[in-house]
């Protein structure tokens, strides 16, 4: 038994060794697996991971200029906007005393059209009236001078007083000359 007690024994070593031998070469494996992946993912996938790293760092910050840019614009348009508020403010303040500037010289021009024609109906109704005056006193003034001329010629048929007539006229001329 001694002798299978030794060679067990040295099966035992050997199968230590072997087994001590086969975990070192696990872990040996292991770590070049690990080491080679690292090495993989250094040098193939970390400079593309790297590369959209800094893509979308520089995206984000032209996105933030961008948003920074559109702000200022958004506050330009405000401001554009409410000057433009002002203006028509302004604008609309002046139409509406425009349009009661021109209401008033509308009033004005009615009241004075109205004038202008009531005195011109005024100067017609007075032109008529002296043209049916006028008409009258000449119809007038022919009857009167037929009957003056009538009564005259029997009157001054006596030559004293024809010249007593002129005297009288002559004399009222002067007064009222005078």
């Amino acid at each position: 038994m001694q002798m299978s007690t030794k060679r067990l024994r040295k099966k035992l070593k050997m199968f230590i060794n072997e087994t001590l031998i086969a975990v070192f070469f696990r872990l040996f494996n292991f770590c070049l697996v690990i080491g080679l992946a690292a090495y993989g993912f250094k040098k193939y996938i970390m400079p593309g991971i790297r590369d959209a790293m800094i893509k979308d760092e520089a995206e984000r910050e032209f996105l933030i200029a961008e948003q920074h840019v559109l702000e200022r614009r958004l506050t330009d348009l405000q401001e554009v906007l409410q000057q433009d508020a002002d203006v028509y403010k302004c604008y609309a303040a002046k139409i509406d005393e425009w349009k009661k500037v021109v209401a008033h010289q509308e009033v004005l021009c009615q009241k004075e059209c109205e004038a202008r024609q009531t005195a011109f109906v005024i100067k017609e109704k007075n032109k008529i009236e002296w043209r049916n005056k006028m008409a009258l006193q000449s119809l007038v003034a022919k009857k009167v001078v037929e009957d003056l001329h009538t009564s005259l010629t029997q009157h001054f048929k006596k030559n004293d007083a024809g010249e007593a007539y002129l005297e009288d006229i002559i004399h009222f001329m002067n007064e009222k000359s005078l």
